[in-house]
């Protein structure tokens, strides 16, 4: 990600790089945890308390339409990573 923060263009090994990333929760502030993963063109995202949704961040870079339903093999290969 650094080479993308300081305007280089990433090399292919790390554009092919799957993240995952959760949030802690924070009872005090009120905060729940929640989970993403970001395999390719693809985002799998889980909020608190809300069922997942999944982006194709390469037709739909800002996320407004949800592939859950028609996608529901993408879901469960990219929640299984969330694991």
């Amino acid at each position: 990600i650094l080479p993308v923060l300081f305007g280089e263009s990433l090399s292919e090994e790390e554009a092919g790089r799957t993240l995952i990333w959760k949030t802690g929760a924070h009872q005090k502030l009120g905060r729940q945890s929640w989970a993403a993963v970001r395999k390719g063109d693809w985002k799998w995202v889980r909020p608190p308390e809300q069922s997942a949704a999944l982006y194709d961040l390469g037709s739909d870079p800002y996320e407004t339409t949800d592939l859950s339903r028609q996608y529901p093999e993408v879901v469960e290969q990219l929640e299984l990573l969330a694991r």
